[in-house]
């Protein structure tokens, strides 16, 4: 496959016409169409960096460099994906001639530094100058071109790549990954295998926000032998061109991200010693869906839901989800999720028709009470005060009492009494000053949790002291009836 270069259209036309043979439709000068944060040019290392923002054409022997990633395009179909950090060089169209009937003017660039994604169309091949002045040309698929000081590192994902060697052009095949050296010799490597997804209780790539719209998304995946650093890369889109968080993790294989409320999308990658990075995992959606809780529900610091008794869910984006209650199989989310009282029971939530996003959320009933005390027990007006102390506990320890303002109600004889509870950094205090009174009383204190749920009460039998010194007690049946309202 003979390769000859050429600069400009009127040697194409000459060429075509000395030769008899047709040629494609020339390639443009590639544009910068998604930038993840600042894209960078300059025409040589002498002079400095100017940024550029999206839709800047570049031209030929300008340089790219983009701190956060971004893609060149040639047209609609030759695209270079530059990883962060990755620098290329645009070069002058080169013509390749197939066979005897065909001539295309390829689009062409060097790597210099990091990592590019080269995708060429069937009928648009991408020529690649490598630093030892060898020519790789890659045709019909994705392969990734890694630039590590003065040797290339080829990793064909799914394209054919064929190295030019003095008149020929040789394919590459034989081994997943190949590097060439700053002497020009060709040296075929393993690479590493791809992480794969690991389900389970780690891996949430779901995520429920309240009342904060944002939340925190858990991933986890398998291990790869050889392995010295993983890259998680989160985007808008599952091309990676609206990039939102890469990072370089080592040691560890899970990692939790908190996200704003939409769709994203994942993929990992994992690094040999030599810094090579295998191809990434699948891609994984990420989902953070927003949920109105009930007045006095939660979530909790671990992303499970705890929730006051006979109260339900609301789902805002049901209409992407499936769940499943407890043991139930998944089904159609709807608007409002019910669950079985007094018992603990798991949501799993997936996006519709995608079994690997489920993500498993416990739903507990909240235990939070209220301790009432009073002191004394049986206080005689108008001769005693009565002190009363109210405390906020939850034996389970999933939510915090100081978080809860209650509300708090002393009512005697059908009425209720200007109380004024102070909290003393413990618990709401107050003490009430005996009154005179008729007859017997009953009194009743009464705590909720500012919503209507009531966290405990406390009935208290007020003895009355007549004029005459005598005391009276209010009689039982008065008590249970009381009681019962």
């Amino acid at each position: 496959m003979p390769c000859r270069q050429f600069f400009g259209p009127a040697t194409a036309i000459a060429l075509a016409a000395i030769t008899g043979v047709a040629t494609a439709k020339p390639a443009q000068q590639p544009t910068l169409v998604s930038v993840g944060d600042e894209a960078k040019i300059r025409f040589s290392a002498q002079l400095p960096w100017r940024s550029v923002g999206q839709g800047r054409e570049i031209r030929i022997g300008q340089q790219v460099r983009c701190n956060e990633g971004c893609e060149l395009s040639w047209g609609s179909r030759a695209r270079a994906t530059l990883g962060p950090g990755a620098t290329v060089r645009v070069l002058s169209p080169r013509f390749v001639r197939f066979d005897a009937d065909h001539v295309v003017r390829c689009p062409s660039l060097a790597v210099l530094a990091g990592e590019v994604r080269v995708a060429a169309p069937s009928d648009l091949p991408t020529v690649v100058e490598t630093k030892s002045s060898k020519l790789l040309a890659v045709r019909t698929g994705s392969t990734d071109l890694i630039a590590d000081g003065s040797r290339l590192v080829v990793a064909p994902v799914d394209a054919s790549v064929s190295l030019r060697q003095g008149r020929e052009w040789k394919p590459l095949s034989g081994a997943p990954l190949f590097e060439l050296g700053a002497d020009g010799q060709v040296r075929a490597e393993q690479r590493l295998s791809s992480p794969a997804w690991r389900l389970g209780q780690a891996h949430r790539p779901l995520a429920l926000a309240a009342d904060e719209p944002s939340a925190e998304v858990s991933l986890a995946w398998r291990e790869v032998a050889d392995a010295a650093a993983y890259k998680i890369e989160i985007a808008r889109d599952h091309r990676f061109g609206q990039m939102v968080t890469r990072e370089q993790l080592r040691d560890r294989s899970t990692h939790r991200v908190t996200l704003p409320e939409g769709r994203y999308f994942a993929r990992v990658s994992a690094a040999d010693a030599d810094g090579l990075w295998s191809a990434p995992s699948t891609v994984m959606p990420l989902q953070v869906v927003r949920v109105a809780l009930p007045d006095g529900g939660e979530i909790s610091g671990a992303g499970d839901l705890v929730l006051p008794p006979a109260t339900s869910l609301r789902l805002l984006g049901h209409d992407v989800l499936d769940v499943a209650i407890h043991e139930r199989g998944f089904s159609r989310a709807r608007r409002e999720l019910h669950f079985f009282p007094e018992r603990a029971q798991r949501l799993r939530v997936r996006l519709r028709g995608q079994p690997d996003t489920e993500s498993s959320f416990m739903v507990y009933e909240r235990a939070l009470r209220a301790d009432v005390q009073v002191s004394p027990a049986n206080p005689t007006w108008p001769d005693d005060s009565v002190d009363v102390r109210v405390r906020l506990v939850d034996p389970s320890g999933r939510t915090d009492p100081q978080s809860v303002k209650p509300r708090l109600k002393v009512v005697m004889g059908g009425r209720d009494l200007p109380v004024h509870f102070r909290f003393d950094g413990k618990a709401w205090v107050t003490s009430i000053s005996g009154q005179p009174i008729g007859r017997p009383e009953l009194m009743r204190l009464e705590v909720d949790d500012g919503a209507g749920q009531v966290l405990g009460e406390r009935f208290v039998e007020v003895v009355a002291r007549s004029a005459s010194g005598k005391l009276a007690r209010p009689s039982p049946r008065r008590v249970r009836n009381a009681a019962r309202r």
